[in-house]
């Protein structure tokens, strides 16, 4: 038996997935993990696991090109970012009692949008667990609620392919996409408005909707 990707992360999880960043950040080198919990979060596996990207890897492929880890400024971000998530700061070395508050505290949050998103939208999620994803680095942990995993859209290029599809999992939160042929990554990249339609999709998109829900009298305190 093992426990299911969508059953909630442990404290002795979270100590673990620390520790692993903390060392590879001792020894030079950076690690980027990622959770994905629920059907609209992108999990490829039933059984819970965490992964991790060395984060030299998720350069590879860029060229000359300006590349950071998006982890790395999300609280700073907010705005210019098309869907609502929700970041602490780690600092020092937090004991795995205050890792699990800390991933409480985001999760009450998230599903506290969520619920309020979809009860003003008009919408019912049917009572089903919350989709997520969970990013983790050596200095911060940002989840970001989900509403889907991606969407189809039009390429703008003649056969063997009308429509592409793009599903997202946790490496979003790194600044990476998941595309499967050269013809949607091209679609995406030469049309910015489609790929903000994406990011709107997957998640509460941060408009001033959104932000108006994320300012409510009664939310509950989180690790903001």
């Amino acid at each position: 038996t093992f426990l299911s990707q969508t059953d909630p992360l442990a404290a002795d999880d979270l100590e673990a997935v620390y520790a692993l960043l903390s060392a590879y950040r001792t020894a030079g080198h950076r690690l980027f993990g990622f959770f994905n919990s629920g059907p609209h979060s992108g999990a490829s596996q039933p059984h819970r696991h965490v992964q991790f990207l060395p984060v030299e890897s998720m350069r590879e492929g860029l060229g000359d090109g300006e590349w950071d880890l998006l982890a790395d400024g999300l609280a700073e971000k907010q705005a210019k970012i098309p869907f609502t998530y929700f970041a602490a700061p780690i600092k020092g070395n937090p004991s795995p009692e205050k890792l699990n508050e800390t991933y409480l505290a985001l999760h009450k949050m998230a599903r506290y949008a969520m619920d309020t998103f979809e009860k003003r939208a008009g919408t019912d999620g049917g009572g089903e667990e919350m989709s997520y994803n969970l990013a983790f680095t050596d200095s911060s942990m940002i989840i970001l609620p989900r509403r889907a995993e991606g969407m189809a859209f039009p390429t703008g290029l003649e056969d063997p392919k009308e429509t592409g599809v793009v599903a997202l999992n946790g490496t979003v939160l790194g600044g990476t996409l998941l595309v499967k042929d050269e013809l949607e990554w091209k679609a995406l990249r030469e049309d910015g408005g489609k790929l903000k339609e994406v990011l709107e999709r997957i998640g509460i998109p941060f408009s001033a909707f959104a932000g108006e829900i994320l300012g409510w009298k009664g939310a509950p305190s989180g690790a903001l």
